[in-house]
């Protein structure tokens, strides 16, 4: 049999041998194997070339799956430059600080570091340095408040008395260390807040500005929170509509969720994938003759089931955080805000910083978050807050001090992703 007649009876003749053939190769009804296989490497081919441009794109990105290998390596890395570059810049200031401005100055930003006690990491020594170097000491009153019970405890905050002055608050209760040791850790940041808003309040700071021990500033910081500021902080009554203001958010709780919204998107996105896969390979059959029977139903469901599939992965693989920041231009300035935690970096308004240091006294038996409870106060108060974006103040804890919270996953950590400036180096 010679190579044409091979040919002829693999294909068949419309005259003389449709009949031989199963009815799902025939070329009326069936389908072409050779449209198959091409078919299949082509969806394979795709699928895995979008994933590995995106494992290229996404490689060590927060919030995304291919965050896997280096996150924590780098966290570590940066954590030992900046302890270093911090100690650095410490060594060049003088050895002896002004005195803490008695209460009656009436500075007009006040600016204190809360820190319940030392960590390993010495996060106090990295915030001093930073908020030291970027703000402008003449017009601001920069202090650590050391809330650890006893004070002399703190050896980090003793070694920075140097630089920095230190305040002792005074507390409406617990202020024996049996007493102290027998809270909870959520117990004492609560009591610790509210001692710090009362110490705050006394000091009659037009402006108050809170930061955690592990929290570093952006450039400029002074002169950019009064920038971003000045129209809520123009009168009594414009500050007192609202609570505080956060310098620092993150989009860690902002990742899929099992809600109406996300498995609406979820599903729309997916089926219109898995649709358009399916009409590219109808179209596909059609110019190779292939399409007719059951057989190519079965197909065009598989290709559209792959497509879903795939989709999907892709929408769960990068990350709702990374797809709308891609997708959306985020406001810029002072915005409203409903986030509901996160207390790594606030301004306070002078008008609630006696209310919240009374709530939080009241409420610390709850046994919960800090932030958990101001979004509380601002409910019950219905205040307002805001946000500054981008933000001006980072989160680098990479090692917390409670045990129900990460040590060191650098993937869990919250982080604020509008952060402008160099976290790592002080400047």
């Amino acid at each position: 049999m010679n190579r044409s007649d091979s040919k002829y009876r693999l294909y068949g003749s419309p005259t003389n041998h449709a009949s031989l053939l199963p009815s799902s190769l025939s070329p009326q009804i069936g389908i072409n194997r050779h449209a198959i296989y091409p078919l299949i490497r082509s969806l394979l081919v795709a699928s895995s070339a979008v994933f590995l441009f995106l494992f290229f794109l996404l490689y060590d990105t927060k919030y995304s799956w291919f965050d896997i290998k280096t996150t924590n390596t780098n966290a570590h890395n940066d954590e030992a430059a900046r302890l270093a570059s911090s100690k650095a810049f410490l060594l060049t200031l003088p050895h002896a600080h002004a005195p803490a401005p008695a209460p009656s100055d009436s500075p007009g930003l006040c600016i204190y570091i809360i820190s319940g006690s030392p960590r390993p990491q010495q996060y106090l020594t990295q915030a001093t340095a930073f908020l030291l170097s970027r703000t402008d000491s003449t017009q601001s009153r920069i202090a650590i408040v050391n809330t650890n019970i006893p004070p002399s405890a703190h050896s980090e905050a003793i070694r920075l008395a140097q630089h920095v002055p230190i305040l002792i608050p005074t507390r409406r209760n617990v202020t024996t260390d049996d007493e102290w040791t027998q809270l909870s850790w959520w117990k004492k940041g609560s009591y610790d807040f509210a001692a710090v808003f009362d110490l705050a309040h006394d000091s009659h700071c037009l402006v108050t500005v809170v930061l955690e021990d592990d929290a570093v500033v952006g450039p400029a910081f002074s002169e950019t929170v009064r920038r971003r500021l000045a129209r809520l902080l123009a009168s009594d009554e414009s500050q007192c509509s609202w609570a505080y203001i956060k310098l620092f958010w993150t989009h860690y709780w902002d990742g899929w969720e099992v809600s109406v919204a996300d498995v609406l998107v979820l599903a729309a996105v997916s089926l219109t994938a898995g649709i358009v896969c399916a009409l590219v390979a109808l179209a596909r059959l059609q110019r190779r003759r292939a399409l007719g029977g059951s057989a190519v139903q079965a197909m065009l469901l598989v290709v559209f089931a792959f497509g879903c599939v795939v989709a999907l992965l892709v929408l769960l693989s990068v990350g709702k955080q990374n797809w709308r920041r891609w997708l959306g231009a985020s406001e810029t300035g002072v915005v409203p805000s409903v986030a509901a935690a996160a207390a790594v970096g606030q301004v306070y308004s002078k008008c609630h910083l006696r209310g919240m240091a009374d709530f939080l006294y009241a409420r610390a038996a709850d046994d919960v978050p800090v932030d958990i409870l101001f979004n509380a106060y601002v409910a019950e108060k219905q205040v307002r807050i805001y946000e500054v974006v981008p933000n001006v103040v980072q989160h680098v804890g990479l090692y917390s001090s409670a045990e129900v919270k990460n040590k060191g996953t650098a993937k869990f950590m919250k982080v604020s992703s509008t952060f402008v400036g160099d976290s790592v180096k002080v400047s």
